[in-house]
């Protein structure tokens, strides 16, 4: 096939793909559809007569094959599908069918080589299981690659044609649900996440900003049970007494829960209660009185106060994680605890890895 493309764009094109719905005049085998083409293929090669209308000729006969197409006969509607989105301005399509066409002869237009590139990640759909079998450009299948321009025909187990189709990428994506097993909703089992934390205890009253490492494993699907625990550890400087700027304050601490988790596509919500332990230590400053005669300075060993405290409690937790990528998460929670008196109040934001 020879093609001699004038550079004229043709926003009006008929897209492959936009006459599929077209009823059948009658049913049209390997002969007639191959006549077609060549017609196609000579019409497309002036850049007098309307590609549009050739195209939608070609278009229109698809459905109405009534025998398996050949491989390099499913090639050969992939380059003209090509020319049509080309001319239509629409070069990701043009790609995708050009894609599809495998090798291409050597007097295929230089400008539409051109468009190629790099492909896009391939997602691959598997076709529902039932009687009959699938061939995708004229080849048995039982996989569609939907980010590539296709030829798909379906069979019946007696081997009758029972639907011939042109897929394009940007095409309905509902009208391949009826070929296609559903895609399953990937829910994450388990997930460990490094998060940054904040927070605030009103009894001894003292904030602290830090790092926390948690792991969750998740139970059932839609809806499950959430076990986390984590470890955590921060710092932030001490409370104002005295006259000596404070010292820092540091804390370590472990939490532990039993959450109701939902994850109805992919994103999980929960909610549960909750188990904190909070060591804290509050390093200050004091009142030391006079300053030393010798160094002219206060001496720290005498104007250091430490308190250390253990706080534990029940409380509750709320969060939500979700996928980053292929195995990332990110992740967010808050939580409040009844604890040595008051309240400890807790944030995290992070993400991690999924399994």
């Amino acid at each position: 096939m020879q093609l001699i493309l004038s550079g004229l764009f043709l926003p009006g094109l008929l897209l492959p793909g936009a006459a599929q719905a077209a009823p059948c005049a009658g049913e049209a085998g390997i002969a007639l559809l191959e006549q077609t083409i060549r017609e196609t293929s000579s019409t497309l090669s002036r850049a007098g007569p309307d590609p549009a209308a050739a195209w939608e000729r070609l278009a229109s006969l698809l459905p109405c094959v009534n025998a398996p197409i050949p491989a390099r006969t499913a090639a050969e509607i992939h380059r003209i599908a090509a020319i049509a989105s080309w001319r239509a301005e629409q070069p990701e399509r043009a790609a995708a069918s050009l894609r599809a066409a495998g090798q291409l002869p050597p007097d295929f237009p230089q400008n539409l080589t051109a468009l190629l590139g790099d492909p896009p990640p391939p997602d691959w759909r598997a076709f529902a299981r039932g009687d009959g079998w699938v061939q995708v450009d004229g080849i048995f299948a039982t996989e569609l690659e939907i980010r590539r321009a296709a030829l798909i025909q379906r069979f019946s187990a007696e081997g009758a044609v029972l639907e011939t189709r042109y897929w394009q990428p940007g095409d309905d994506p509902a009208s391949l649900a009826p070929l296609l097993e559903p895609v399953p909703v990937r829910r994450a089992a388990g997930w460990l996440v490094l998060a940054a934390t904040g927070t605030q205890w009103t009894e001894p009253g003292a904030a602290a900003a830090g790092l926390e490492l948690r792991l969750g494993v998740r139970s059932g699907g839609a809806a499950g049970l959430l076990v986390q625990a984590g470890v955590q550890a921060g710092g932030a400087p001490g409370r104002e007494t005295g006259d000596r700027a404070p010292l820092p304050t540091w804390t370590q601490g472990a939490t532990a829960g039993l959450s109701l988790s939902v994850q109805p596509q992919g994103v999980g919500l929960w909610l549960g209660p909750a188990w904190t332990f909070q060591s804290v230590r509050l390093d200050r400053a004091g009142d030391c009185g006079e300053a030393s005669e010798v160094s002219g300075a206060l001496l720290e060993t005498g104007c250091t106060t430490r308190e250390q405290g253990f706080l534990w409690g029940p409380g509750a937790e709320a969060g939500a994680t979700g996928a980053a990528g292929e195995r990332a998460l990110w992740s967010v929670r808050a939580g409040g605890f009844r604890a040595g008196g008051g309240w400890i109040w807790s944030a995290g934001l992070g993400g991690g890895v999924r399994w």
